[in-house]
């Protein structure tokens, strides 16, 4: 698997992006790997991201590639770190782009938010490819998620 090619950056989310992180949020293998698999309606995420887009404890950041979106990466930030969620474009898959948004958003923290000391996610068991990344990016895999034993979580001290 080679790196992507062209330019590669990660943008604030806007409002603009409701509808593309919609369809994203609700594509079949997207919501399968999801915490929360059920499908998601208009009406819910768009409260949602209304939301989350004007919190100050969320950061959330689209993957492009030239001018072509790809992905995306949100940040939830609690105490002293950040709690991450990602997915990629169904077309982009198992072309490193997961990793890239992971290595991108460390950047994105040192720069935007130093004072963080953490990153945590929560990946599903039957998920290798998700938990592949978050090794790859230098995660530890610290066990099952205390709440749900279907979950693994994984974390990296930055």
């Amino acid at each position: 698997m080679g790196e992507p090619v062209g330019e590669i950056y990660l943008r604030d989310a806007k409002l603009q992006d409701m509808e593309l992180l919609f369809h994203w949020m609700n594509e079949p293998s997207v919501r399968r790997n999801s915490v929360n698999s059920r499908e998601i309606s208009w009406e819910e995420h768009n409260s949602w991201y209304q939301s989350k887009l004007e919190s100050k404890d969320c950061d959330i950041y689209i993957l492009m590639q030239d001018d072509t979106p790809v992905g995306q990466i949100r940040l939830d930030i609690r105490e002293d770190g950040g709690w991450i969620s990602f997915s990629v474009d169904i077309n982009y898959r198992g072309q490193g782009f997961g990793g890239l948004l992971l290595r991108l958003l460390e950047e994105k923290v040192q720069e935007n938010r130093p004072e963080l000391q953490w990153l945590r996610a929560v990946v599903k068991k039957d998920n290798p490819v998700s938990q592949k990344r978050f090794i790859e990016q230098g995660y530890n895999q610290m066990g099952e998620d205390v709440e749900n034993s279907e979950l693994l979580l994984y974390c990296k001290n930055i």
